[in-house]
């Protein structure tokens, strides 16, 4: 019989044992033929085994060496279909040790056991092996070492050291193969393993594409030396060149990137500590990526985003040092690689053999190309915001224009960077200069940001105030300003100290509020007034769900900090329908269709509670209302408003004019107070049954805590009570608490100032994990909840700019939960 006739036999001698349960005999056919492959092997082979003791293994004599491949494979698709999973990775990785070559699809099935159904410590017993408590090696050389250690789950941590076996004995796996493993890896939770795996198949690509570049070099030497290229050198080239046409999928690195930002993000009372310390080290291996210059993407905004949003905590991370790996703190790693990268962002270059890309400690050929324009601005938004640093934006605008090539031209999405980093950074100058570029463009005419404010500067003269080196890029070609310049116009005007500008413009910036049936119409003319009635109803619906959450926030962030309720309740009820609209597709026969739309943040939600905090707390006096709103009645008598519209619509019919003045005014401020308070209440109430498992899926919403300290404020007071307390002694407020407990223990009375919603607020701030701030513990000594007040509640996570200063101690707050300032700078706005 022929070599390949003897291996058919072979595996069909292996098939039978298996299905006859001889499995001693199948690996010992399948031995033998590992053998026949041995030249100059003993006849027989001196084996011991721990029970068995020590015998001869006499192999089977074959005349001549016979593969083994395909009786081996049928031995491990036999353990792999009897669930025998550690019996097949053990075969696997005795064939790997002597020389034989596993296919990729028996490979990626073994895999896939590992991973899902990971052995047992029965199972190792079983096997008699001591797999599971023997030290693995640390496994990789130059950028890329891998320590399987770190990966906690048994079956990964096989699956992978498996894979790596494979590739440390020449087996170079397709990157199909890995692109299918790592997206496996990924459905099942392992994200640590899926960026190894990723971070594999780059370095491949970045070794051929060194290659293919070391032969095009050489060619193109010998052309010029000699004057003609010999077809070999040519046909290397091209294989070269063909081996690295296909890049490695963008959407494994994205898909790593999601999970980590939802590890990291996620609650941190209900998140194990191991699973946001594999999210760090996934994240830690792209970034090491980056450092080296080896992703080969113009367009990793989505990675540099998620590096800058890690909070500052003490997780450490491991990364290579000196070809070595050492620990270090993960904030401080992946700000450094950013800082690295703002500095010397990569560029094209002829001589690539002398140029060296990387920023890290060890530095690798160009792979990674050039930059796209949302990467730029990407680290232009890191620079202004993170950095607090005109000069490094100012450098990466230079970077992007003149010494890219082809140079890239800011776009509006620059223009809204600069302008609303500059009123963070309180450069109104910035802003001013920003401002006059996209006026000077005639397709901006009619755009809301020419509205200027009453006490608004000459152009020249804000001129003048702005030095060359922190002007923004003049506009090269026309940029229509979109919905975000309008927004960050808005909160410019906002955090000057100007919101009453945007009262004063907002029916011509927001027409669509006239489909709200609602008493606030503020100061719109009947000419206004008309002109908007022409247009239809769905048209102006469209154009509100085309604004986008953001813009309705910061509009309603003005108006709360201008006062007006009216307005402010108007434009929260257009953004609601907006954003049910947007989840609502038109089809044909006339009915919606369910689509992916947006939701309103839960900022949104905090600035509304806040709007009806801040009015039930004014006096009668200062509510003389609109003459145009004593005559407004709801279109439905059905439907009774909330809020402002409730009390508008009430106030009237509550004052009989035969009381007395005084009992009028009382009614009156009751009617007020109960009108924002179940203003509030329905604000409470619409994020409170937001679903989170509705198709499509929709961004759960979850409470924070300026939310909460909104809410407390609010439902914590009533009508009549006295001023509260600002006392920040905590022996003060432990006394009090001491004191109502000891007066409910020996009397039996509770505390007069509660309300069952302000139960209801509280209870929902402890499932959430938030402690409640001890003013308002002794109000509940008659419930049960008083029991779980003083747990502590979840740690406060440090999302503040790299370039705020380290806060050792939260300042005390009796009566809200400790925040922490994000935005902006880190100074008082006392000193603006």
């Amino acid at each position: 019989l022929s070599p390949n006739q003897c291996a058919l036999a072979a595996a069909q001698a292996v098939r039978i044992a298996c299905r006859d349960n001889a499995l001693p005999d199948a690996e010992y056919i399948v031995h033998s033929l590992i053998y026949s492959n041995l030249p100059g092997a003993p006849e027989t082979i001196s084996l011991e085994l721990p029970v068995l003791g020590s015998f001869e293994f006499i192999p089977i004599r074959f005349e001549r060496p016979i593969s083994p491949r395909l009786a081996s494979h049928c031995l491990i698709h036999h353990y792999l279909r009897y669930g025998n999973v550690l019996k097949a990775k053990t075969t696997a990785d005795r064939l790997l040790a002597d020389g034989v070559r596993i296919r990729d699809a028996t490979l990626e099935a073994l895999a896939t056991a590992l991973i899902r159904e990971p052995p047992t410590t029965f199972d190792v017993l079983r096997e008699g092996g001591k797999i599971m408590w023997r030290q693995m090696d640390v496994i990789g050389d130059g950028d890329l070492i891998v320590n399987p250690e770190m990966i906690k789950n048994d079956g990964a941590r096989f699956a992978l050291m498996l894979l790596l076996k494979a590739r440390e004995n020449g087996q170079r796996n397709s990157d199909r193969l890995l692109e299918r493993f790592a997206s496996i890896c990924l459905l099942n939770g392992e994200i640590l393993l899926g960026a190894i795996l990723f971070a594999l198949i780059v370095k491949d690509f970045e070794l051929r594409w060194q290659r293919a570049q070391a032969l095009k070099a050489k060619v193109t030497q010998e052309e010029t030396s000699h004057g003609t290229v010999s077809q070999e050198s040519r046909a290397g080239v091209a294989q070269a060149l063909a081996g690295v046409s296909r890049i490695p999928p963008m959407r494994v690195m994205k898909s790593i990137v999601v999970r980590c930002n939802d590890e990291i993000s996620a609650d941190p009372v209900g998140v194990e500590e191991s699973q946001r310390a594999e999210a760090y080290q996934a994240l830690a291996y792209l970034a090491s990526l980056v450092d080296t210059r080896s992703l080969p993407y113009s367009d990793i905004s989505t990675l540099l985003r998620a590096l800058y949003s890690c909070p500052r905590d003490y997780d450490d991370v491991w990364v290579v040092q000196d070809s070595r790996l050492e620990p270090r703190n993960a904030y401080k790693y992946f700000h450094g690689v950013l800082l690295r990268l703002v500095k010397r962002p990569p560029i094209k270059t002829k001589d690539w053999l002398t140029e060296q890309g990387g920023t890290g400690d060890h530095p690798g050929p160009p792979v990674m190309p050039q930059l796209s324009r949302e990467t730029y601005n990407t680290l232009i938004h890191y620079a202004l915001r993170y950095r607090m640093s005109l000069k490094k934006a100012r450098e990466l605008l230079q970077h992007m224009e003149f010494t890219r090539s082809p140079g890239l031209k800011p776009d509006i999405t620059t223009y809204n960077i600069f302008l609303r980093s500059g009123s963070l950074l309180r450069r109104n100058d910035l802003v001013s200069c920003t401002l006059e570029e996209l006026r000077m463009t005639k397709v901006n005419n009619h755009h809301g940001i020419m509205v200027l404010p009453q006490s608004q500067e000459s152009p020249q003269s804000s001129k003048n105030l702005i030095e060359s080196s922190d002007a923004p890029p003049s506009a090269p070609r026309p940029l229509t300003a979109d919905g975000v310049t309008l927004a960050s116009y808005i909160s410019h005007l906002t955090s000057t100290g100007r919101p009453h500008a945007v009262v004063d413009v907002l029916w011509y910036i927001l027409p669509e509020m006239s489909i709200v049936d609602h008493p606030a119409w503020d100061k719109i003319t009947p000419e206004l007034r008309a002109s908007i009635a022409e247009r239809s109803r769905q048209e102006r619906l469209d154009r509100a769900v085309s604004l986008g959450p953001w813009f309705f926030t910061t509009v309603l962030n003005a108006l709360c900090k201008a006062g007006r309720t009216g307005l402010a309740e108007r434009v929260w009820l257009l953004a609601k329908r907006a954003e049910m609209a947007s989840w609502l597709e038109a089809s044909g026969d006339g009915n919606g269709r369910v689509v992916e739309g947006w939701c309103m943040p839960v900022h949104a939600y905090t600035i509304m509670l806040q709007v009806y905090g801040k009015e039930a707390k004014k006096g009668i006096g200062s509510r003389p209302g609109n003459p145009a709103e004593s005559n407004w009645n709801p279109s439905s008598a059905a439907r009774i408003r909330k809020g402002w519209a409730q009390y508008v619509a009430y106030r009237t019919r509550v004052t009989d004019m035969r009381l007395s003045r005084r009992l009028r005014a009382l009614r009156l401020g009751v009617i007020h107070y109960r009108s924002m308070w179940r203003g509030a209440l329905d604000i409470y109430n619409s994020l409170a049954k937001f679903d989170p498992d509705c198709d499509p899926p929709v961004h759960h919403l979850q409470p924070d805590e300026r939310f909460f300290n909104a809410a407390l404020d609010m439902f914590g007071r009533q009508t009549a009570m006295a001023r509260r307390s600002q006392c920040s002694n905590l022996t003060h407020w432990r006394h009090l608490n001491r004191r109502a407990m000891v007066r409910y223990s020996r009397f039996g009375i509770p505390p007069r100032k509660w309300n069952p919603f302000l139960r209801r607020v509280v209870h929902e701030m402890l499932n959430a994990g938030y402690a409640v701030p001890i003013g308002f513990r002794r109000w509940f000594v008659d419930t049960w909840l008083y029991t779980s007040l003083d747990r502590p509640g979840r740690p406060l996570r440090h999302q503040q700019p790299y370039g705020f200063p380290k806060l050792h101690r939260h300042p005390f707050c009796p009566h809200a939960l400790p925040t922490l300032k994000t935005r902006g700078l880190p100074v008082s706005r006392d000193t603006w």
